[in-house]
């Protein structure tokens, strides 16, 4: 990436001026100013070989009396520094005779199955070749033939003749994850990409070599033949996953996850992401989702639902509530305002946010903490001043009659607790009004069922663990009657008396960033596509919503 650093130098790319940071390269600079150079073997978060040349431009320096002193041969602009007085050319008949020639070597024993390659719609060999290839071949004699969907780990497959040996999956394998599994194998038009024998390519994060293959070579098992490119759509979202909050984009097709794959944000996730997160859709899609709203096992309108819904909780005199971390802020918001409306005043709200954690922190990505809005949810319940309770405590207080009704706000208990205690405070009166997107122990006992939406169905903002708040946008709307988490506790706290039914979950996140000091500065304008550090920090705004 073009670095930050104040010293600047002053060149000269197709005869336009720039003023550019001193440690780029002409490559970063190119691109940063939407001047378009053919490339493979570079990405902004590797170390850059120049080894596919297909960067090669023509440089030179301007001289004292205004001519251009050109260096004799073509310089791969990957790994060409930037100078005072540079001057690049990319578009002369050299350079391009160059690319259509270095295009031609890496064609000549391609296989030409681009119609039953999973890449097309996303491969770079087939769009250079379209843009500055030759447009025809001269090579007539026998290509060399490699071995094809060899099973290289869990969750990839190598097809070697589609390689180009650009090495960006041996360096990702090197230098980020520090595993190695990768490597260049034999010598000349026999060079193949290979794993070490007995030493599969397993690490949390194999899937980001398929991300940064520019060709076919490299293909996810889960997604291989699922679907063309062009049929899918996509929305730019976060991964729920765990605390890390990795940007990622949601690609989608009739209402399903086709595949998940990663943004870049330089402060979060770079762009990368683990194969945990990458493979979430099937635990997500996995059981039956709930329908419609109940009331006591009857399926009821919304209307009836939402009624009887307020009804309870005010019948209760102070109902506690229980949120899953998974929520957005505007649906925590909502909860402590539902909570507070229809509570009696003088005693501080009843709130459990249980901790789901699994497995350790490792040195990249990855959380123990699988809650994607913990830190931002706590911030809120600090706010309100609500009083912090385990699920179990609140059980016991139902049980002892001091608990009349419960908001469940995505969580099933009885994954908290036994469902034998469960169903004890159940006996012992305690309602359960449970807003909840799948079928589970807690929606069997609940009292009033009301059906909601989940990620990727959802929009709203959540917190990382490094306390950005991040922007999280729907794919496509909740399936069947559901409806989002906010839709409808805005509709419960519209009819307890506070607020509008009609509020967006932009218009949520202003209020309660204008309400909670952690949030105060921050505006939901504000927060990008890169979202802002709490308290009201600094926000960042990557270029793209993705690296190739």
């Amino acid at each position: 990436m073009v670095s930050n650093a104040t010293a600047k130098v002053e060149l000269t790319i197709d005869g336009q001026s720039l003023k550019v940071d001193a440690t780029a390269t002409v490559l970063e600079v190119a691109l940063a100013h939407q001047v378009e150079i053919p490339y493979f073997c570079y990405h902004p978060y590797l170390s850059v070989p120049g080894n596919c040349r297909q960067c090669e431009v023509k440089v030179g320096s301007r001289q004292e009396d205004g001519s251009i002193r050109w260096m004799p041969k073509l310089q791969v602009s990957c790994n060409m520094p930037v100078a005072e007085g540079l001057v690049v050319d990319t578009r002369c008949d050299e350079v391009i005779q160059a690319q259509k020639n270095n295009m031609e070597f890496l064609l000549i024993n391609h296989p030409l199955d681009c119609p039953i390659c999973d890449q097309v719609g996303e491969c770079w060999l087939q769009e250079h070749a379209y843009t500055a290839g030759m447009g025809e071949t001269r090579f007539r004699e026998e290509k060399v033939h490699m071995d094809k969907r060899v099973d290289i780990g869990p969750h990839v497959l190598l097809d070697k003749e589609r390689c180009i040996q650009c090495t960006r999956c041996i360096r990702f394998c090197d230098e980020v994850t520090g595993t190695s599994e990768l490597a260049l194998m034999a010598r000349g038009n026999h060079t193949e990409v290979d794993i070490f024998p007995g030493r599969p390519l397993d690490n949390p994060y194999s899937g980001n070599v398929v991300d940064i293959c520019p060709v076919g070579a490299l293909t996810l098992k889960e997604f291989r033949f699922k679907s063309r490119l062009w049929f899918l759509k996509t929305a730019d979202s976060i991964c729920p996953g765990c605390a890390r909050g990795c940007n990622i984009k949601i690609w989608h097709r009739d209402h399903a996850i086709a595949r998940l794959t990663p943004r870049d944000n330089p402060e979060v996730n770079k762009s990368w992401m683990c194969d945990q997160g990458r493979l979430l859709a099937p635990t997500l899609e996995a059981g039956e989702r709930v329908r419609e709203p109940r009331v006591e096992g009857k399926a009821v309108d919304w209307q009836e639902a939402l009624d009887e819904a307020v009804s309870r909780l005010r019948r209760s005199g102070r109902p506690a509530g229980v949120i899953h971390p998974w929520s957005t802020l505007e649906e925590g918001w909502l909860a402590l305002k539902v909570l507070a409306a229809a509570g009696e005043g003088g005693r501080p709200m009843l709130m459990a946010l249980p901790a789901h954690e699994q497995g350790e922190d490792d040195d990249l990505l990855l959380r123990a903490d699988k809650s994607p809005n913990r830190r931002g949810l706590e911030n809120l319940l600090t706010a309100r001043d609500a009083e912090s309770a385990s699920v179990a405590d609140l059980l016991d207080r139902a049980v002892a009659g001091e608990l009349s009704a419960l908001l469940v706000v995505g969580e099933d208990l009885a994954t908290l607790v036994s469902e034998e205690k469960l169903a004890a405070a159940t006996a012992a009166g305690l309602e359960l009004i449970v807003v909840a997107s799948h079928e589970n122990a807690t929606t069997r006992a609940g009292t009033i069922v009301l059906p909601a939406g989940i990620f990727p169905e959802v929009d709203g903002t959540v917190v990382n663990f490094q306390g950005r708040v991040q922007v999280m946008r729907a794919a496509y709307p909740p399936p069947f009657l559901a409806r989002t988490g906010a839709w409808i506790l805005t509709r419960l706290a519209s009819r307890l008396g506070d607020g509008s039914e009609d509020a967006r979950p932009r218009d949520l996140f202003d209020e309660l960033a204008a309400q909670v000091p952690a949030f105060q500065g921050l505006t939901f304008a504000r927060l990008g596509a890169g979202g802002c550090v709490l308290p009201g920090g600094a926000c960042e705004t990557p270029a793209s919503g993705s690296v190739g």
